[in-house]
């Protein structure tokens, strides 16, 4: 009766995996690993690294960013592809950046090919973490990726846009310099939710934003004399993904960029040529 049954169960899988499609399954759990794979290449990232990990480790001729990465528990997909092994791809194929150009939905007109803008702010000032240069910047590029959209996509979807940072003292901060910023433009839905024709705006902090995604992502990073908790993989990871087309970052010019993790991925998205800088400096910078 047992061998029957193990015979029975064992026919039963083969029919299944023959007979179905293959199943993905997409999750989001706090202790969620993240795993990678090209839909070209069809190679897996080691499910025992994060994304972070392997970006300081890829191919410079290839892109790595959230829109081509799968949030999944590495037990789920190491089942998946037991059962449909070659069959599954995670993640999404990429495509060179000016692809989107003259698209209906094409947020690169805000920031030109590249995917990550940095923004090194020198004047700016951490206080009681806070940083009002940062806001500001924030405030004003907001306004600027609005006035883009309505000039080259108008009429189109809304762009969503996330604006993130590790403290609640800055979100609030940014919260009301973004409604004085784009004054005119923006009309509230709620305390941390704002809208116009153009944009749909989220105020989120580094710890609400897990299992979101918006089209561009606007990162504060408040802190400008030393990184403290900010150097941990996981919550980078976390500020760095959120977006699918185009992330902006606000970071102190020699705070972050000497960080040893930090700097290592901004040398890695600039040898990917998908990093620029919103001040004037050298190639060499």
């Amino acid at each position: 009766m047992k061998l029957w049954r193990r015979v029975f169960r064992a026919q039963f899988l083969l029919e299944l995996r023959v007979r179905t499609a293959p199943l993905g399954l997409r999750v989001s759990h706090p202790k969620t690993q993240q795993n990678e794979a090209y839909f070209e290449g069809g190679t897996p990232h080691g499910l025992n690294r994060s994304v972070l990990e392997d970006f300081c480790d890829v191919n410079p001729y290839r892109y790595v960013f959230s829109n081509t990465q799968h949030r999944s528990h590495p037990l789920i997909m190491r089942v998946l592809q037991g059962f449909y092994p070659f069959k599954i791809a995670t993640g999404k194929a990429f495509r060179e950046p000016g692809w989107l150009k003259g698209m209906s939905m094409a947020p690169n007109v805000a920031i030109g090919d590249q995917r990550v803008l940095l923004a090194n702010l020198n004047n700016a000032k951490e206080e009681n973490e806070t940083n009002a240069a940062e806001a500001q910047w924030i405030g004003d590029t907001l306004r600027f990726i609005a006035d883009r959209k309505k000039q080259t996509c108008p009429g189109a979807k809304k762009w969503s846009v996330f604006v993130i940072t590790p403290y609640r003292a800055q979100l609030k901060l940014l919260t009301g310099r973004s409604k004085g910023s784009i004054n005119g433009w923006w009309r509230e839905l709620c305390v941390e939710y704002l809208t116009d024709e153009e944009l749909e705006i989220r105020c989120l902090t580094a710890d609400s934003c897990q299992g979101k995604e918006a089209n561009i992502s606007l990162t504060s990073l408040v802190r400008t004399e030393r990184v403290g908790f900010l150097n941990v993989p996981n919550r980078i990871l976390m500020m760095l993904s959120r977006a699918s087309d185009y992330l902006m970052i606000a970071a102190h010019r020699s705070t972050f960029p000497s960080d040893y993790l930090w700097g290592t991925l901004f040398k890695r998205m600039k040898l990917c040529e998908a990093l620029m800088y919103d001040d004037a400096r050298t190639a060499s910078a």
